[in-house]
C-alpha cells in the first residue's frame, strides 16, 4: 500500500497524529545528522517536541516578539539548574533560547505555529571505558519541558490538546549506572542509534507531568533493559535517584 493509499484509509485524527509524528521524526533525523539550528557540542542527545494539534488542523502564525514574551520563563531544554550561560535570539523559525557559546549544550526553539523543540546534549557520560545514560537528567528535562510549555501555550491562547514526542539519539552502547561508585552497571545497553519514546497526548493545562509522562519514562529505562522507570515507587510516585 502506498503512502497516499494509507493516508486515504486513516481517520482525520489519525492523519493529524501522523503529520505531527512525521515532523518529529524528520527533525530528529536532521538533528542526529548535525543539521540543527545551532552547532551542538556532543553527539549524544535527547530531543523533545511539544506540538499543539491546531498547528496541523488550523495553524497560526505567531509573531516572533509574542513568542519571546510568552517564553520568558522558559530555560533551554535540559538546563536543569539554570546556572549555565544563556542567550536568545530571533531566527527565521521564530525564537531560539540556548546555552553555550562556541558549541551549544541545550536549546529550545519556539516555532511561529506554537510548536516547541528542545535539544539536550551530553545525554551520555563516559568515565574510563564506561558509557552511562544520564537517565535522571533526561527524565527531568522531559518533565520540565512539559511544565514550561503549558504556561507558554496558555499565554499565547493555543488550544489543547498538545502532543509530546521525545527521542534519544547517539546513545547506543550506554548502560545505566546502578551504584554511586559507577562500578555496577546495567546488564544491557542502549542497542540502537535512535530510541523513539512513546508519544503522550496532553488534554488539559493542569495535567501533572510526573503522572502523565510515566509511560514515556518507562520506555527510557526499557531502552537499557530495565523493567520500568525505577525513579517511581510501587504506588506510582516519582522518587528520583540522587
Amino acid at each position: 500500500m502506498s503512502t497516499a493509499d494509507l493516508s486515504n484509509t486513516l481517520s482525520e485524527a489519525e492523519r493529524v497524529l501522523q503529520r505531527m509524528k512525521s515532523f518529529h521524526q524528520e527533525r530528529v533525523d536532521a538533528i542526529h545528522k548535525d543539521q540543527s539550528h545551532v552547532q551542538l557540542n556532543d553527539p549524544t542527545r535527547l530531543i523533545a517536541h511539544l506540538i499543539p494539534e491546531e498547528s496541523v488542523r488550523a495553524p497560526k502564525s505567531l509573531a516572533a516578539a509574542d513568542l519571546m514574551r510568552a517564553g520568558q520563563s522558559l530555560r533551554p531544554f535540559g538546563d536543569l539548574d539554570g546556572g549555565g550561560y544563556r542567550d536568545s535570539r530571533f531566527n527565521a523559525d521564530g525564537y531560539l533560547i540556548y546555552s553555550g557559546r562556541n558549541a551549544v549544550r541545550f536549546y529550545t526553539q519556539l516555532y511561529r505555529n506554537g510548536m516547541y523543540e528542545g535539544v539536550m546534549t551530553e545525554a551520555v557520560s563516559q568515565k574510563n571505558e564506561a558509557k552511562t545514560l544520564m537517565e535522571n537528567w533526561c527524565e527531568k528535562a522531559i518533565l520540565d519541558a512539559m511544565r514550561g510549555y503549558l504556561p507558554f501555550a496558555k499565554a499565547l491562547a493555543l488550544e489543547q490538546p498538545f502532543w509530546m514526542f521525545a527521542a534519544l539519539v547517539g546513545c547506543e552502547g550506554a548502560k545505566l549506572c546502578l551504584s554511586r561508585d559507577w562500578c555496577d552497571l546495567s546488564k544491557h545497553a542502549v542497542d540502537r542509534a535512535i530510541v523513539w519514546l512513546p508519544e503522550c497526548k496532553i488534554e488539559a493545562f493542569d495535567t501533572d507531568p510526573e503522572k502523565h509522562l510515566r509511560p514515556m519514562l518507562d520506555v527510557l529505562w526499557n531502552s537499557v533493559g530495565m523493567e520500568r522507570a525505577f525513579s517511581y515507587d510501587e504506588q506510582g510516585n516519582r522518587k528520583p535517584r540522587r
